[in-house]
């Protein structure tokens, strides 16, 4: 996770604010669906002394998982539906909505 001093340095005091409340959305389930996967790909390279190639198949899950969540945020703002990320309580429902939906095309 971020905190305020791994932030990179910020030339004003809005974009210090710009920084921390970007760090803070990718470390929220509330908007990362992919929070767990981040995690594990974290605690993965932790486990493994930061060997990358240790870690490929952690690294592709979180890559399935960011694009599965970036269609379905795509379809949601065509469709104009809010919010574009679906709240935690509702993924798993629209989960095998989607899947359906991809799956058939």
């Amino acid at each position: 996770m971020f905190s305020a001093p791994d932030l990179p340095k910020a030339t004003s005091k809005e974009e210090r604010q710009r920084n921390i409340e970007t760090a803070s959305k990718q470390t929220s389930e509330l908007n990362n669906p992919c929070l767990r996967e981040q995690k594990l790909s974290y605690k993965c390279l932790s486990e493994k002394n930061y060997d990358k190639d240790a870690c490929a198949v952690t690294f592709a899950n979180y890559k399935a998982c960011k694009d599965f969540w970036s269609q379905v945020q795509a379809d949601r703002r065509r469709r104009g539906i809010r919010p574009s990320v679906p709240r935690p309580e509702e993924r798993e429902a629209i989960k095998a909505e989607y899947m359906k939906k991809f799956h058939s095309s």
